[in-house]
């Protein structure tokens, strides 16, 4: 499987030393630099009791492979951008696999994209728990009516009862 900058299909490359298998298809990766970003990896790979410690293949379940791929382009030294269409999948993987770097990241791009409605952003902070980007949402709203608008959407039923009580304080803040 190609991808822009580094190719994880290649079995050769002399820093790969295990194969990640999704889907059937294997993306050949180093052990030690997945381990470097997420507490999970280093969990998989390296510690004491771990099923997978020895072994050249590690079978990965739950994830597209064109998304997991992507989360490994973010990660690799290419850093591929976050964008309107990766960042809620980043955020998912990157909370699955605790890679604080991928979750920071989304949370900068979301902090300043005007693309991504602040309900939606407002749930992901709430999910995520992206203190900074909760802030900034929180500040970017200027009316009470805004907030109303919220209400009869999805995200905002699914929010956290510390996030509407948020709202809620900023409501009183714009009385």
């Amino acid at each position: 499987f190609r991808c822009s900058s580094y190719d994880f299909s290649d079995p050769s490359s002399d820093t790969a030393d295990c194969a990640l298998v999704i889907d059937g298809v294997k993306l050949y990766v180093s052990k030690a630099y997945l381990a470097l970003y997420s507490p999970v990896f280093y969990a998989i790979f390296f510690a004491e009791f771990s099923r997978c410690r020895d072994k050249r293949e590690v079978h990965i379940d739950g994830v597209l492979l064109e998304e997991f791929t992507e989360l490994l382009d973010v990660i690799y030294p290419s850093h591929k951008p976050i964008t309107e269409e990766n960042v809620e999948f980043l955020l998912k993987l990157g909370d699955r696999f605790e890679i604080e770097f991928v979750i920071d990241e989304c949370e900068r791009f979301l902090i300043r994209s005007e693309q991504v409605a602040v309900v939606t952003k407002l749930y992901w902070a709430d999910l995520y728990r992206l203190v900074k980007l909760q802030d900034a949402c929180l500040r970017q709203l200027r009316t009470i009516n805004e907030i109303k608008r919220m209400r009869n959407t999805n995200e905002f039923r699914e929010m956290s009862d510390a996030s509407k009580s948020a709202l809620l304080e900023k409501i009183f803040k714009l009385l």
